[in-house]
């Protein structure tokens, strides 16, 4: 990824793993600018060059991480959802998720967050390209915001006359939900793919005083 690395004429003067470090801590925790800058002893315009820099270098290879999935690769996806939730054919789930950006210059925004997922989904390539990217025994599945189709499995609406059987449907899909990403989809992969992971996890206490640091450094910021 190094080589990716935006050069500037005036080059930041930190190591490159201090600068993958902090844009990490960036990414993983709700942490804002001004804290992390604090806790790695940077000046906070630094770590915005820094910022920008490493998710440029980060997101230049994203094609090479997140990409359809191959037969082989579909076919091991399919075994994890088959033994996780006894549904058979998945190769993926689908959802929204709102991202905080700067408005574009020129564009008027109005009704911020009022466009359905349904009508998200239609609008997108992957609506359209559904039918030859699956084959007749494979789907995806989503929440019931999405239309139902032979490639797109959702939960039934409940409208108080479902069936056992149903409603077994519908408890089984529950399990999709993410209660919080705390990473980017390129890193995420780049772990999946990475075996030398285990030396990496940390304890639950480990996280927890990791938070508990990160709290302190905010209570006392807001005494300054």
């Amino acid at each position: 990824m190094a080589p990716s690395i935006v050069k500037t004429n005036r080059p930041v003067k930190i190591p490159l793993d201090t600068q993958l470090l902090a844009v990490l801590w960036i990414i993983a925790t709700p942490d804002c600018f001004r804290s992390v800058a604090a806790r790695l002893n940077m000046n906070h315009g630094t770590l915005h060059k820094i910022y920008r820099n490493i998710v440029s270098a980060i997101t230049h290879d994203a094609n090479k991480y997140i990409q359809w999935p191959s037969s082989e690769k579909k076919d091991e996806i399919k075994d994890s959802f088959l033994a996780a939730s006894s549904y058979p054919g998945i190769v993926g789930a689908i959802d929204g998720s709102y991202i905080q950006i700067k408005q574009p210059r020129g564009d008027k925004l109005t009704e911020v967050g009022s466009m359905h997922d349904a009508r998200v989904f239609r609008r997108s390539p992957l609506s359209s390209s559904l039918q030859t990217l699956l084959s007749t025994d494979e789907h995806i599945v989503g929440d019931s915001a999405y239309p139902i189709s032979p490639q797109m499995m959702v939960p039934y609406k409940d409208n108080g006359v479902l069936t056992s059987k149903q409603k077994s449907h519908n408890i089984k899909l529950k399990w999709i939900i993410v209660d919080h990403i705390c990473a980017s989809c390129v890193l995420h992969n780049v772990a999946l793919e990475d075996d030398s992971d285990d030396e990496y996890n940390m304890e639950e206490d480990e996280i927890n005083e990791v938070f508990e640091e990160r709290d302190t450094d905010f209570e006392r910021m807001k005494q300054e």
